[in-house]
């Protein structure tokens, strides 16, 4: 492989769709599945079921190349991992990819994320979810699952991007760093591929009619106990590329492809629902963002993104 391209962050921030627009080009091979997460650190919580770099994986055997030169990984939370940081700055063919989104909005579609999309914790409001992150204890008592504990404790701090692109750019240099938006993604997405491609030095012809897909957007449920018990019947579910547009099928558990996304195309029609926020979340927001007034400015300062 000529180059190895990592989108190494941030989590909600467009990541998934990014890897599907990508991994459609003719001069790029995706990873199977999209988050290998093969080079998380040896001690994190967060462990995917199969072999890593540090017990004996082999990152070639995630990918099927042909005559791509670009080999395509996304693990969106690699940026906060020294196994991933040591990898890219002792490999001279490493490019990487950070996905930014205004810091509050992120924060709240994480919420959404695990409270509505993966059920993955027991709480009911986005204050609740606030004062849970911030505390290991009401952490490890709403939380479903253990791995999810070190995502969660990390969701605010992942808003202060500043210092994370200020440490890869440091040691990568400028030309190995892509810094991209989720809002530059949904108002102008061909701009943005173009960019890339010119970055990564291949054709962006590809992208002048392309459909433009939005994959792993989070939601709400009008019912969430059925939702529930249907993400506790799929269990695990890699994030496949062939199947990332319909990833988190509460199907996941029948065998017939074709049945999944059916069954989930119907279940979806009455379950999601367009999220609301209350006049509360607005306002807890509001405070949010002036958390991050001063991560903001260092963006601001630093890479001409505005916040």
């Amino acid at each position: 492989m000529d180059t190895v391209l990592l989108i190494v962050g941030f989590p909600k921030c467009g990541t998934s769709s990014l890897y599907y627009w990508l991994s459609d080009h003719p001069d790029i091979c995706a990873s199977n599945p999209k988050e290998t997460f093969f080079f998380i650190d040896k001690e994190c919580e967060f462990q995917p079921p199969w072999k890593t770099f540090h017990n004996g994986g082999n990152f070639d055997t995630f990918f099927k190349i042909e005559d791509e030169r670009i080999c395509l990984e996304a693990s969106p939370f690699h940026f906060d991992q020294n196994t991933c940081f040591d990898y890219a700055v002792s490999n001279q063919n490493v490019k990487v990819i950070f996905m930014l989104r205004t810091p509050e909005l992120r924060l709240y579609s994480c919420y959404l994320f695990f409270t509505q999309v993966i059920q993955g914790i027991n709480i009911e409001s986005f204050s609740e979810y606030i004062e849970m992150v911030n505390s290991k204890d009401k952490l490890r008592r709403s939380s479903r699952e253990k791995r999810f504990d070190y995502i969660l404790h990390h969701s605010i701090e992942w808003g202060r991007y500043a210092k994370y692109l200020d440490k890869w750019k440091s040691a990568l240099g400028e030309k190995n760093i892509f810094v991209g938006t989720m809002e530059e993604m949904e108002i102008r997405p061909l701009e943005l591929m173009r960019k890339l491609c010119s970055w990564l030095d291949v054709s962006s012809k590809y992208y002048d009619d392309y459909n433009f897909k939005v994959i792993n957007k989070s939601y709400s449920v009008r019912f969430p106990d059925i939702h529930k018990r249907l993400r506790e019947m799929a269990g695990f579910n890699p994030m496949c590329r062939d199947e990332l547009d319909t990833y988190l099928n509460s199907f996941y558990f029948l065998r017939s492809k074709g049945v999944r996304q059916f069954t989930n195309y119907l279940y979806s029609m009455f379950q999601i629902k367009k999220n609301q926020m209350t006049l509360g979340d607005r306002r807890l927001l509001a405070e949010v963002k002036d958390m991050y007034e001063m991560d903001n400015l260092a963006l601001l300062n630093g890479y001409d993104i505005k916040y």
